[in-house]
């Protein structure tokens, strides 16, 4: 009888042991596939808006709240990829834990072991295989789980950074400044971390009266930030750990991420003078400023797939056949200046022709606009009376102004193109420095 229900016990635990191994199987494959997911997607948002705030700056001028919206996205992209590769990486500690319990249910085998008493019962206090995986298996999921929780929050309070920059830039343009931005978001850093909450909002909930006046609020603030659909399970975790230790971890992840994300557009956005911290990088000379410097943006047979110009490109950095070809991107900020010139010379920007001699006549005035806007040095020799063409770039799409200059004069050996622009500051014209390109003519 005793032997009959030693055996039953041993079968349900067998049973529950399968069970589990069964359950788990059906869970962190899903989990592993969506992290997998996820962190290509993760990875590639830098690039997607980093090329979004190039194109902006084409286009139109930056202001300061979609700088803070750029580092905001930035640096919270990278913080949810750490989150979800260290998900993933746990996972797959879990997996190797569980190959283990699947081969070995019983543990450790001391008798083959054959340690010493003393070392015996160090050992004996490790935890069980089956209560091991259990314990990981908790730290996996609850990674998982709070990153995605994270993601939410993310996607939500952006969104209502989105209005309220969009409020501030129609009601009050005046205060739409980087100390605005960048206090709002740090209010976005403190909510992710739960601090406001706790602080000003957890008080609120805790008083009858005022939790009345504050509950309308309450359910447009969640609405608003799509926290209605993760905040009981959010109530859950953090009402079963210490908030200090949620807090840390996530002061950590945001931490890292700042840095990193110094470190990464100091490369990426060097172009637009953004950034020029690197802090992984501690060699002291690689951003001593000079001007033989070769940046593969600006040749098109050294540009990157899917990165723009934005300045100006040559053909190549090695020029043959003795024609150098220049392409400068059209930016909002020549506007200005070419409404003077347009005005200056005449031309005629908006009507139809009805003679080639007006075509004609009015391109030559255009000439002399663009030839005044641009001004174009090969070493210290300004580049005279060019003819530009409208152009639109095969390899980018932008959208720009493009001219040939025979180089076949110049000595062979190394030259530098120096592109600089007209504008007036308080009605005086001034020249300011748009691209320096080096280029060896062979």
């Amino acid at each position: 009888m005793k032997n009959n229900m030693t055996s039953h016990r041993q079968g349900k635990k067998k049973n529950r042991r399968e069970e589990y191994i069964v359950n788990r199987e059906q869970i962190w494959q899903i989990e592993i596939l969506i992290a997998s997911g996820l962190i290509l997607f993760l990875y590639y948002i830098p690039d997607f808006l980093t090329r979004y705030l190039w194109d902006i700056a084409v286009k139109r001028n930056i202001d300061s709240t979609e700088m803070i919206l750029y580092y905001g996205g930035y640096i919270f992209s990278r913080a949810l990829l750490i989150g979800f590769v260290l998900s993933l990486f746990l996972r797959t500690i879990w997996l190797a834990f569980l190959g283990i319990y699947a081969a070995y249910p019983k543990g450790i085998n001391f008798h083959l072991l054959n340690y010493t008493p003393y070392f015996n019962k160090y050992v004996q206090n490790y935890s069980s295989p089956r209560r091991r995986v259990k314990q990981f298996d908790k730290i996996c999921s609850l990674t998982f789980s709070v990153t995605i929780i994270v993601t939410l929050q993310t996607i939500g309070l952006f969104g209502l950074m989105a209005v309220i920059f969009n409020i501030i830039a129609v009601l009050f343009p005046a205060i739409n400044t980087p100390n605005v931005g960048i206090i709002i978001l740090v209010i976005l850093f403190l909510l992710m971390l739960g601090v406001t909450d706790w602080f000003f909002f957890g008080l609120l909930k805790k008083y009858p009266l005022i939790g009345r006046i504050y509950m309308p609020f309450y359910k447009f603030f969640r609405w608003i930030t799509l926290s209605s659909f993760y905040q009981p399970e959010l109530l859950t975790f953090i009402s079963n750990i210490k908030r200090w230790k949620a807090n840390t971890v996530f002061a950590l992840f945001f931490t890292f991420s700042f840095f990193l994300v110094l470190s990464e557009t100091s490369q990426q956005i060097d172009v637009l003078k953004i950034s020029k911290a690197s802090t992984l990088d501690q060699r002291r000379y690689v951003q001593v400023p000079t001007l033989k410097r070769i940046n593969p943006v600006n040749y098109d047979s050294l540009r990157p797939a899917n990165k723009p110009i934005l300045t100006a490109s040559l053909q190549s950095d090695i020029i043959t056949g003795g024609i150098l070809k220049i392409f400068v991107v059209y930016l909002k900020r020549y506007d200005a200046t070419l409404d003077s010139l347009v005005k200056k010379y005449s031309v005629q920007s908006d009507f139809k022709v009805n003679d080639i001699s007006d075509l004609a006549r009015n391109d030559s005035l255009w000439q002399n606009a663009l030839n005044d806007l641009f001004n174009l040095k090969i070493d210290r020799e300004r580049l005279e009376n060019l003819q530009w063409y409208k152009y639109k770039h095969p390899q980018t799409g932008e959208i720009g102004f493009v001219t040939y200059v025979p180089v076949d004069s110049l000595p062979k050996g190394p030259h530098t193109l120096y592109l600089r622009y007209l504008r007036f500051i308080d009605k005086q014209a001034v020249t300011s420095h748009r691209a320096i390109i080096p280029f060896i003519l062979r």
